[in-house]
């Protein structure tokens, strides 16, 4: 996961935060900021090991993203990309971690089922998005400590398009198209070869930190969202993709 500090002094006093906060922190190589695309770089871990990182200087593409496909784009901008959900241990620990060294801030939180079924997640907003970053920890299966990463556009109808293209090329749905309880996404999710998911969504809110009122629910969506397929499948899918290749993901947010 990466953040983008967005200037050289921020970056800076950023690393002297952590460290003044007992986080060690190991600043990166010129190799590996050129790989990012980025001036600098530095990576740090959360209590549960979520490993992280800071940069600055995030490099912008020559001509913009163009899709015969997504007609209308991405919503990126001071938003960011999207957002990651993280399985962890103790996301408690995570949620202060990223609230006090962030400068996140709580959107809400989902209380789901009783018991050994228990699931509890929180959801930290960075910039006007309404998450960048989720924690949970409970029943929800994960084979990745990524359970998924969402990318957003601006149009419904490219969520059908992108949802009908994903089907059509053979590759798993993980959950049908819905709309989530609290961030008002409509959504559906699929499953990469690496095994963890990527959500397709659009419409979600915004949050003004100036009117915003963190929530509770109980449920993650109001409609749909439901889960597709055969775990068979599933597994035939990814353990089949990985043997034939790998990817690398590295993804930018916005403080």
């Amino acid at each position: 996961c990466g953040w983008d500090a967005g200037s050289p002094e921020a970056y800076v006093a950023q690393i002297e935060r952590l460290r003044s906060g007992g986080v060690e922190v190991v600043e990166g190589d010129l190799a590996g900021a050129r790989e990012r695309g980025v001036k600098a770089y530095a990576a740090f871990d959360d209590p549960n090991g979520f490993r992280q990182e800071i940069a600055y200087g995030l490099e912008d593409a020559a001509t913009p993203f163009t899709s015969e496909f997504m007609k209308d784009g991405f919503s990126t901008g001071d938003g960011g990309f999207g957002h990651i959900l993280v399985k962890v241990a103790d996301y408690r620990a995570s949620e202060a971690f990223a609230l006090k060294f962030l400068d996140g801030k709580i959107s809400d939180h989902i209380y789901l089922g009783e018991g050994a079924g228990r699931t509890e997640m929180a959801f930290i907003h960075m910039n006007e998005r309404h998450h960048s970053v989720a924690f949970f920890e409970g029943a929800i299966p994960a084979s990745k400590k990524i359970h998924h990463f969402m990318v957003e556009t601006p149009s419904f109808e490219d969520v059908g398009r992108a949802y009908d293209r994903v089907q059509a090329a053979g590759i798993p749905i993980g959950v049908s198209i819905g709309q989530h309880s609290n961030d008002r996404e409509l959504s559906f999710y699929c499953i990469t070869p690496g095994g963890f998911w990527m959500e397709v969504g659009a419409g979600g809110v915004r949050v003004d930190d100036a009117t915003w009122l963190p929530g509770e629910y109980d449920s993650v969506s109001s409609w749909g969202h439901k889960f597709q397929g055969g775990l068979l499948r599933i597994f035939i899918f990814i353990s089949y993709s990985m043997r034939k290749r790998y990817c690398r993901a590295i993804v930018a947010f916005k403080f």
